[in-house]
């Protein structure tokens, strides 16, 4: 007997290098057509007459060639936004993030030059307005690229520092679609703008949120952007060393570098390593780097670190693979049965990907699928159960962190629970969590965690940050507290974003 249509799997190994990239942004139109308008499902037929009303060419069997990936959907995906009364740019963002981690066009190819009109559109929404959204950045940048050989630096340096802060400053969509619109510059004929204003921006006083700036420099891998992590790995603050092996994560993930270029980095991480080897969670992260590393780094650092490094997880040991693609399974089948769709394969390898695959971008891209897609809630409220009462502590683990991801609200009751468990990095990742489901902690608990040790205070004081709370003033005014200057760069940059 045939599949059902409705039905969509990837069907590369789940340790494969690839992934099936126009079967996922398929599936995820498909799912979002399939929820509809308010819990109404739009046939392929009204779809295709919905999108025609918007001035896309489609018919019946275009939208389900888009839905099954035989045919590319192209500019249909905002239109599918626009008819389903999606928030803008959630659809494209993800729809972006996989073809950029998982496709074969990095960058992406050049569009023709903008109308004046156009360009002028673009322009104003973001130069000219004190609301600009984050798709309205994402036009912009790709109207930026458009001009050959391109925008005045004066015009455009001050418009990438704002894009620069607000990323670091934005959640969810908000989020995704700046951190595209910066990739696009830094892929572009903008790199070198990019990354010169990236390393302004990390060498700021009190510089608090610099892993998404340290990110999206390394979306292009060269040697510029090698030289400007490399003195970060060195770093004593924390933060900085996170962002930096973040960026390290990408440049080899986006390869494209020499051996020899590598070279630059072993004798710094070896000195980095041994400097954190009996602190835990440094000792963690910098594993972590090691294993994303290129075989040459690792090769060459492995006789000289101190400690050995952190075993990778054993992902493809087959009885542990039996035991999370059963549960993702099982979830992936409550989560139909409870919407009334058929079984989603793409689901359950969705669910694995966020939650047990140890490749960054492959779990990022995963997690970002799921909440773009309008099964958000119905995963979020399983693996909320999952958190609470699976026997599996691994398993209670990654559903822990795969709400969180998720950002949904079945997260904040979770989130709140950490807070009162007392274990400072559960306490750390709760603030985060709250700080972006705008979530309230009462002043006087955000006063203790403030006065508490790292990751607990700096975790507070992002809190208070992102949601603007008074404390921020007290601390930005009192230079003998540890956090000043951390508190007066909340109060240069701002609060969270939303939009």
């Amino acid at each position: 007997m045939a599949r059902s249509p409705d039905v969509l799997e990837d069907p590369t190994p789940l340790d494969s290098p690839r992934v099936d990239v126009r079967v996922r942004v398929a599936w995820l139109l498909r799912m979002s057509r399939a929820a509809g308008i308010d819990g109404e499902a739009l046939s392929v037929t009204e779809m295709a007459h919905r999108l025609k009303d918007r001035g896309i060419s489609a018919s019946a069997p275009s939208v389900s060639g888009w839905e099954t990936g035989r045919v590319a959907p192209g500019t249909a995906v905002l239109a599918y936004e626009a008819v389903l009364g999606r928030e803008p740019g959630m659809l494209r963002s993800a729809v972006d993030v996989v073809r950029r981690n998982h496709g074969h066009d990095r960058p992406g190819a050049v569009v023709p030059p903008p109308r004046l009109v156009d360009l002028d559109r673009a322009t104003d929404r973001v130069l000219g307005s004190r609301r600009t959204t984050g798709l309205d950045w994402l036009h912009f940048c790709e109207a930026a690229l458009a001009v050959r050989p391109g925008l005045p630096r004066k015009l455009l340096r001050p418009a990438v520092d704002q894009l620069l802060s607000e990323v670091s400053r934005s959640v969810f969509t908000a989020y995704v679609t700046r951190y595209e619109a910066l990739s696009l510059l830094r892929c572009g004929q903008y790199g070198g703008l990019v990354l010169q204003a990236v390393r302004d921006y990390v060498d700021e006083p009190g510089a608090q949120v610099v892993a998404e700036a340290l990110g999206v420099v390394a979306e292009r891998a060269d040697r510029p952007c090698l030289r400007l992590l490399v003195p970060h790995l060195a770093s004593e603050d924390p933060v900085m060393l996170r962002g930096a092996v973040v960026g390290f994560q990408n440049l080899a993930s986006v390869g494209g570098l020499t051996p020899a270029d590598w070279d630059q980095v072993v004798a710094p991480f070896v000195a980095a390593f041994n400097a954190h080897a009996d602190d835990e969670r440094q000792w963690l992260l910098l594993s972590n780097l090691w294993h994303a590393l290129p075989p040459s780094v690792r090769t060459a650092t492995r006789p000289d670190l101190v400690r050995p490094v952190n075993p990778a997880p054993p992902t493809w040991d087959p009885a542990r693979l039996e035991r999370h693609t059963t549960f993702c399974d099982r979830v992936t089948a409550r989560v139909c049965d409870e919407v009334g769709i058929p079984h989603q394969p793409l689901l359950a390898r969705l669910l694995f990907e966020a939650a047990f695959d140890p490749r960054g971008d492959r779990s990022w891209t995963a997690t970002l699928l799921m909440m773009a897609s309008p099964l958000r809630g119905p995963i979020a409220a399983a693996m909320s159960d999952a958190a609470d009462h699976h026997e599996d502590p691994v398993v209670r683990a990654a559903a822990r962190d795969l709400l969180t991801g998720l950002g949904h609200e079945a997260s904040t009751k979770h989130a709140l629970a950490w807070l009162d468990g007392g274990e400072p990095d559960l306490v750390a990742a709760a603030l985060v969590e709250l700080a972006h489901n705008r979530s309230r902690v009462p002043d006087d608990r955000l006063s203790a965690f403030l006065e508490e040790p790292d990751p607990v205070g700096r975790r507070a004081l992002y809190y208070a940050g992102m949601m603007g709370r008074p404390a921020l003033r007290r601390i930005a005014e009192d230079p003998a507290h540890r956090l000043h200057e951390g508190a007066r760069w909340w109060r240069r940059h701002g609060s969270v974003i939303t939009s």
